[in-house]
């Protein structure tokens, strides 16, 4: 199975947050459940490991945009609508979690997330017309690197400021 990672850094000047997602390549609205806390991320882990093991039974989770009904086969997934989106097994939807709880932890840690920022920063700084996320706009940038997309909303006058200046304005914890 492929997933897409993905830093987001939003918001502008002093109001900046950064958030991770990750999801399954074919199913991207499967990183909505980015947005769940490891305890919570944890807990679906040790529930799906347990329905996978019973031969009758379902449970019910996920996010308000993206809600799962998992039995011990297959796990269905619908949006806010309630329309279905994707039947698809559930040790796949499992493992995706135990990624999204990886890369969490990977990222909860400030210095790891910064040094990626930094990296990311520098390289849009000195060529910001290779990682435009679209022609027409000078806020919204991306960069892909070792494998994680790594989206920014940057002015003009952030271009101004060092990497470090400029990951120091971000609200990293």
């Amino acid at each position: 199975m492929s997933y897409t990672k993905s830093i987001i850094v939003q918001g502008l000047r002093i109001d900046r947050s950064v958030s991770t997602e990750v999801s399954l390549s074919n199913i991207p609205d499967t990183g909505y459940l980015s947005s769940l806390d490891i305890n919570t991320i944890e807990s679906i882990i040790s529930d799906l490991n347990w329905i996978i093991t019973q031969p009758t039974g379902v449970i019910t989770w996920g996010v308000e945009n993206f809600m799962v009904d998992s039995d011990s086969q297959g796990s269905l997934c619908r949006d806010l609508d309630d329309v279905e989106i994707a039947d698809i097994p559930t040790n796949t939807i499992r493992d995706l979690m135990i990624e999204v709880k990886n890369f969490k932890q990977q990222y909860q840690n400030t210095i790891n997330l910064k040094n990626i920022i930094v990296q990311a920063f520098d390289s849009i700084k000195s060529n910001r017309n290779q990682y435009k996320r679209w022609t027409s706009s000078n806020l919204h940038y991306m960069i892909n690197i070792n494998g994680i997309n790594v989206f920014m909303t940057l002015e003009s006058n952030d271009f101004n400021l060092s990497s470090n200046q400029y990951a120091d304005q971000i609200h990293l914890t």
